[in-house]
């Protein structure tokens, strides 16, 4: 039987705002620790690093990185087991923290490989890097001597390439919460294909949808409080007003993600037929 024919999406999601209000005193903690720390000191180092903030914004998005896929962990663990405490659920990602780090980066390698056509082809064309390097790049200056011919094609494969990354993204949606439950290594991803055979155009669309909503949401959001501290603090608030406008939307970030992270564990348990409230 396949996940497709086993649940749907729509029980799924019910499950999880259950979940969400039935553990959201155990879960904030760690959805704030994970996910909104992370993004609020390098959206500080982005803004007021200056000219030297590039290496230490690469190395910070890569601890970020670790620590988003540290928060899955946990977040899988207090949405799959009713039982699990705060504790609990920190030392059981401790405990997986390794194996979900390697199905990361194998996750990261593919995608990276499927990037290449697009770079191999932007990397003759003329591009400026130098202008895409920092945490705050200028396309249109990196974009302006380039080859018309190699960004359409670039433009095009990047079309491609969204359609397979979610298509990856959906079917891969259960690795974390494997390689939690189940004490899996590498073999995690094989096993999230598994489980999701025959669902993957359902959760490409659960996807998309939830990468819409996160972007609209989150620049509305850090409209609303930016322009107010601009407008407040005068000439030279820039950075101050981005970066307020930055936390508030770190704030909306992190509920959603959290929201997904709870997903993707209930949608682990409707797969393999546990029982769970």
């Amino acid at each position: 039987m396949t996940m497709a024919s086993r649940i749907r999406i729509g029980e799924v999601w019910d499950s999880t705002l259950d979940a969400a209000r039935g553990r959201a005193r155990v879960i904030a903690p760690i959805a704030l620790a994970a996910l909104f720390v992370p993004g609020a000191v390098l959206n500080a180092v982005a803004l007021f690093g200056g000219e030297g903030a590039a290496v230490p914004y690469a190395l910070g998005t890569l601890a970020a990185t670790a620590l988003v896929i540290w928060g899955l962990l946990a977040i899988a663990a207090v949405v799959t087991d009713p039982a699990t405490t705060r504790a609990d659920a920190v030392a059981q990602a401790n405990r997986r923290f390794g194996a979900a780090i390697a199905n990361g980066v194998v996750l990261g390698l593919v995608v990276l490989v499927a990037l290449l056509p697009a770079v191999i082809a932007l990397a003759g064309a003329g591009i400026d890097w130098g202008a895409l390097q920092g945490p705050q790049p200028n396309i249109a200056r990196a974009l302006a001597g380039a080859s018309p011919g190699a960004i359409r094609f670039a433009s095009l494969y990047g079309l491609v390439f969204v359609g397979l990354w979610l298509w990856l993204m959906g079917r891969t949606a259960l690795t974390y919460p494997v390689a939690l439950n189940e004490r899996r290594g590498l073999g995690a991803v094989g096993r999230s294909f598994q489980l999701t055979r025959g669902a993957g155009a359902k959760l490409m669309a659960v996807f998309l949808l939830f990468l819409v909503v996160l972007r609209l949401l989150t620049a509305a959001v850090q409209g609303a409080v930016a322009v107010p501290v601009r407008l407040l603090l005068g000439r030279g608030s820039e950075a101050t007003a981005l970066f307020a406008g930055g936390l508030a939307a770190g704030l909306v970030s992190t509920a959603l993600v959290a929201l997904f992270c709870i997903f993707t564990g209930r949608l682990y348990v409707a797969a393999v037929g546990v029982p769970g409230d």
